[in-house]
């Protein structure tokens, strides 16, 4: 998530933008029977204090350190490490990303996220 300031009459204070987050994941996670995972650009992560969302999942982005200097301390199941990567087979550029685990810890995260 990135707060789009322009089209906004005013930035919301953190504690805001964490209840809003609860709220959306709370709905999706409603609506789909699986949670989401919410992507978040380094400096919206860190003004608001995301690290505060125990319930939340993360996709971080951090294309210039590994999460681990970037948000140190921090939970994420997810890491965009490029913007630029190439893939056979894909014209242009694309995001490049990782998971936060092993083979098995990555079977066991797609056996809890099925659609029902």
């Amino acid at each position: 998530m990135e707060q789009p300031l322009a089209l906004l009459p005013a930035a919301q204070p953190p504690s805001q933008v964490r209840a809003d987050i609860e709220t959306f994941a709370r709905i999706v996670a409603a609506h789909y029977d699986t949670a989401p995972v919410v992507y978040v650009a380094p400096d919206f992560y860190q003004d608001n204090d995301l690290g505060a969302l125990e319930s939340v999942e993360f996709w971080l982005r951090a294309v210039t350190d590994h999460p681990s200097t970037r948000y140190p301390g921090e939970h994420w199941s997810f890491w965009q490490y490029s913007g630029t990567g190439v893939v056979p087979g894909v014209p242009g550029q694309s995001d490049l990303n990782a998971f936060a685990g092993d083979r098995a810890a990555w079977d066991l995260w797609l056996a809890a996220r099925r659609q029902r």
